[in-house]
């Protein structure tokens, strides 16, 4: 069933394909079913691919699924019929209630994949704070500690680039620690960086605060000519 109803839908054009497909096999089957029980109306099976429309694609395109196949459900079973209206009011309501029901089931399963994605990253932070604190209980160098303290970082943030560094009292910093993908060249332990000029660690050291740069092209200074 997790195959099915996905919190998130598949493409508008995979859905139409669907839909027609299914509309086409349904009036298929029914035709050969006629012939073997020509007093059943056999209309349940038009909700199939109402059900599985409803499931892997947004409301507006379940809706006109159920549509196509009301009109098919009357053009094969009621034609020539006094009133086609409480046949079809029953197949469109339970055509819509579908809709309804497994749109419910797709805002669940959106719900419980965004837990379960939540959940895994909390694991992860956890295990990378584990990792940590082994090497602090076996008082490990701080070199160390600082260089998986960048990877671990990097990896639950899935960023390429990490870098620690140490600021000094004369308005620069030296490089501790760093982490960044073995193709992309960064900041090596050791190297020392004014912290003049408009950038990241200088906002940092004149604020005592976090700070965000969306774009390093209007960044000037040492560290972000590096960059």
């Amino acid at each position: 069933m997790a195959q099915v109803v996905r919190p998130t839908a598949r493409p508008l054009w995979v859905g139409i394909l669907v839909g027609l497909g299914f509309l086409a096999a349904e009036v298929g089957l029914i035709a050969v079913l006629r012939i073997v029980a020509p007093e059943n109306a056999f209309g349940a099976l038009l909700l199939l691919g109402v059900l599985v429309v409803s499931a892997g694609w947004d409301f507006p395109l379940a809706i006109a699924t159920s549509l196509a196949s009301a009109a098919v459900y009357a053009y094969l079973h009621l034609e020539g019929r006094d009133s086609l209206a409480p046949a079809l009011a029953v197949f469109l309501t339970l055509a819509l209630l579908t809709n309804v029901l497994v749109g419910q089931a797709r805002l669940r399963a959106a719900e419980a994949e965004q837990r379960r994605k939540e959940a895994l990253g909390l694991a992860g932070q956890q295990a990378a704070l584990r990792r940590l604190a082994t090497l602090v209980a076996r008082t490990a160098d701080l070199s160390e500690i600082y260089q998986v303290a960048v990877r671990e970082l990097a990896h639950s943030l899935a960023v390429d680039h990490v870098t620690l560094v140490r600021f000094r009292p004369d308005n620069s910093c030296l490089v501790v620690a760093a982490h960044d993908l073995p193709e992309v060249p960064g900041f090596g332990v050791g190297e020392e960086f004014s912290l003049s000029g408009d950038n990241m660690s200088g906002q940092i050291y004149a604020t005592g605060t976090s700070t965000r740069i969306d774009d390093y092209a209007g960044a000037a200074g040492p560290i972000a000519a590096r960059l």
